[in-house]
């Protein structure tokens, strides 16, 4: 099963459009979630070789 990461927007009333699933499987200890504004996302995950990945989500 997936989690998903799907940012709130509390400043207006406009939808999100985008969204990132996670397995439930990766420890949530070796990624992080970060929301800039509403139709742009980052995921920060920490690899089994100690690097960085990051995935960024952009709804253009």
């Amino acid at each position: 099963t997936y989690r998903s990461l799907y940012p709130k927007n509390k400043i207006t009333s406009e939808r999100t459009k985008i969204c990132i699933f996670i397995n439930r499987q990766l420890n949530s200890a070796n990624w992080q979630y970060i929301k800039y504004i509403r139709n742009v996302q980052k995921l920060k995950i920490k690899t089994a070789c100690r690097r960085i990945l990051y995935i960024l989500k952009i709804y253009n």
